[in-house]
């Protein structure tokens, strides 16, 4: 059981809830949440098997409605990168960490030099077959990928993922290019959103999620890191109602399982929107000038 906050290391930690079997605690210091009892590597690892990210896909029945989601994560990515470009205009070599099967790669990759990562080796599989790119199968620390040698690394949607996110935050740092910056998103425990809905929170998904951070939480753990944060903010994403009515019956549960449903019968599961509910955090941090390094 884990008993101190992986953000700011506290062990000014309470009970909160249990959801999906998964004891969920909160750091009264700095506010992030986290799974006090997380699965093992070997579980994770079958979380991330090769039917991951087809049964996501699966979520959209329809054509229409995959066309849709695609769309949507096209225009993020684009998004995305807009925002890369401010910080690193000069950026040479990107490296794009939890990469899956390669949608803000087939972007990125008009700007930048490219390589991906993902623990997923079908979906590495996919991104060298269909987009030439070079990518890497495995756990970010533990991969030999030579230091300094990048001059964005990006973490969309990944820090939540991983059993020691501070683990990974130095592995990034070894691998940033001096002046080189990494670009992270994830929920936000501060927002409306979440301390609303709590345990219905949409992003509330364990043992696939296990870490739930603050925007001061995350920005110590990278501070102690060696990383300058210099921007933060609440962007918005585009998404369609197909995909947001699955999610809703996903993290909901049966009061919702008929939203889908009813959704694709009325023809509305393409529908495009962008929505932000100020509930996910984009940090931009620079690699810092001095070699300090958190202590394990």
């Amino acid at each position: 059981m884990i008993t101190h906050c992986p953000s700011c290391r506290t062990d000014r930690c309470s009970p909160l809830f249990v959801k999906n079997g998964c004891h969920i605690r909160s750091c009264r210091s700095c506010g992030t949440w986290f799974v006090a009892d997380p699965p093992s590597a070997e579980r994770l690892r079958g979380i991330y098997g090769a039917t991951y990210f087809e049964d996501r896909l699966a979520q959209h029945a329809s054509d229409a409605s995959k066309a849709a989601a695609q769309r949507a994560a096209t225009a993020n990515a684009r998004r995305r990168l807009a925002l890369i470009r401010r910080f690193a205009p000069r950026g040479r070599h990107l490296l794009d960490v939890g990469c899956g099967t390669g949608t803000f790669l087939s972007v990125a990759r008009e700007s930048y030099p490219c390589c991906g990562v993902d623990v997923s080796a079908d979906a590495v599989a996919v991104v060298r077959e269909r987009l030439g790119v070079e990518a890497h199968a495995g756990d970010l620390v533990a991969l030999d990928l030579p230091g300094g040698s990048f001059d964005v690394i990006t973490l969309f949607d990944v820090i939540e993922h991983v059993l020691e996110p501070g683990a990974w935050l130095r592995a990034v740092r070894r691998l940033l290019a001096p002046r080189g910056i990494v670009v992270v998103t994830t929920g936000d425990t501060d927002s409306l959103a979440c301390r609303v809905t709590g345990r219905w929170w949409h992003l509330m998904t364990p043992p696939e999620h296990l870490t739930f951070f603050s925007r001061r939480g995350l920005t110590e753990m990278m501070t102690r890191t060696g990383l300058v944060v210099e921007h933060v903010s609440h962007q918005p994403v585009a998404a369609n109602v197909g995909y947001m009515a699955a999610k809703l019956a996903d993290v909901i549960g049966w009061p919702t399982r008929w939203l889908p449903r009813a959704v694709s019968l009325l023809g509305l599961g393409a529908i495009d929107m962008k929505v932000n509910l100020l509930d996910v955090l984009t940090l931009v941090a620079r690699r810092g000038g001095s070699d300090r390094r958190e202590s394990d």
